[in-house]
């Protein structure tokens, strides 16, 4: 009663494994290929990366506030961004920053609701980064005395360049190029073996022509090519001269 089922059961697997195999070969057959679409999408994709991203740098200076102004900061961050302040930083940087440019470029943040903020600058030139963010702090220092009455705010550690860009991630990139490079060279082999209608094994022969084979012909180097056409030279030889009454030995 369960043969049957058992027999469609087995031939379901052997199928599977058929079509695993027809995944695989074609990828095994064009390895090279792979590889080669693979590692040079990933660097295509690292070059991409180095030639057409403006490298940022960031650094912060940080500021110590009075005991009860901890709950203007949210007040604070809006005058570090606002002409009174961003105009007086460009004219002290020699107008090389529009204040329209510094707007996007400086942020004051609070250091976990302490009495701590930060005034955070970014540049595609660390040094210019540094100087916008310890010239910001002093500008912006002196005009929330003028506007918000603070008057005992000060500088506790002004800003350094730092080197590290924020903004590098040729790994990151090369990884994705990487992943999209085996994606691809998987499709284009693909793609070539559908084209491909040639017969190459047995396997291919049983089931496309659904004909048997009866033989096959094994594979010979070229060495024991050119020692069967020198026997086969030989015979002929022999064959002639027994033809004409004469004893010949074959020399192999």
């Amino acid at each position: 009663m369960n043969i049957p089922s058992k027999k469609r059961t087995m031939e379901e697997t052997v199928d599977k494994e058929i079509k695993i195999i027809d995944f695989i070969h074609p990828l095994k057959k064009r390895w090279k290929l792979i590889l080669l679409v693979t590692v040079a999408t990933a660097l295509i994709s690292g070059l991409y990366s180095f030639k057409t991203t403006t490298l940022l740098y960031q650094t912060h200076t940080r500021i110590l506030l009075g005991p009860q102004q901890g709950n203007l900061v949210s007040t604070m961050a809006i005058v570090i961004k606002d002409p009174v302040v961003l105009d007086q930083v460009s004219d002290r940087l020699d107008q090389s920053r529009s204040s329209r440019a510094l707007s996007g470029q400086i942020s004051l943040s609070s250091e976990n609701d302490s009495q701590f903020v930060k005034i955070t600058a970014s540049d595609a030139d660390p040094e210019m980064a540094a100087q916008i963010a310890n010239i910001g702090a002093e500008v912006f220092i002196k005009e929330i005395g003028n506007i918000l009455g603070v008057y005992d705010a000060k500088v506790l550690s002004e800003a350094s360049p730092n080197f590290a860009p924020i903004n590098a991630k040729p790994r990151y990139n090369m990884d994705l190029g990487l992943v999209a490079g085996i994606v691809i060279s998987i499709g284009i082999v693909l793609l070539l073996d559908s084209m491909d209608h040639s017969i190459r094994s047995e396997r291919e022969i049983r089931e496309k022509l659904h004909l048997s084979v009866l033989g096959t012909v094994s594979k010979g180097s070229k060495k024991n090519f050119r020692r069967v056409t020198s026997v086969e030279r030989a015979v002929r030889k022999d064959q002639k001269k027994r033809a004409r009454g004469e004893d010949g030995v074959v020399d192999v």
